[in-house]
């Protein structure tokens, strides 16, 4: 399985388009066996879903995002969790152990 998660230095981005780059962990048995960083595409319609896609992720995690990623996301059969808060180390953590709850979209377009 692979999380990505919209970062914004050590905190979960509040925006998932407007972040420069995103943690990619792969996650096998409920531990982490490898974090990659990964510059952000230009932001355009669908670019991100697509490269986020075609780096593996399986889960998106953020504050927020527009609907038409979310719908894009859905399509490709990617997870996404949003209201996501915190530093990208709690927001792994809560997910690995089943505690990790969508809040509400922090974005409003």
């Amino acid at each position: 399985m692979k999380i990505a998660v919209a970062k914004d230095e050590n905190i979960v981005a509040e925006h998932f388009g407007h972040c420069h780059q995103y943690a990619l962990f792969t996650v096998e048995n409920n531990q982490i066996i490898e974090e990659k960083l990964l510059d952000a595409p230009e932001h355009a319609p669908g670019v991100i879903p697509k490269f986020l896609s075609e780096n593996g992720a399986n889960v998106v995690l953020a504050g927020g995002m527009g609907q038409g990623a979310i719908s894009l996301f859905n399509e490709m059969g990617i997870t996404v969790y949003l209201g996501v808060c915190g530093t990208i180390e709690e927001a792994i953590q809560k997910y690995i152990d089943g505690s990790l709850v969508s809040g509400q979209n922090v974005c409003d377009h």
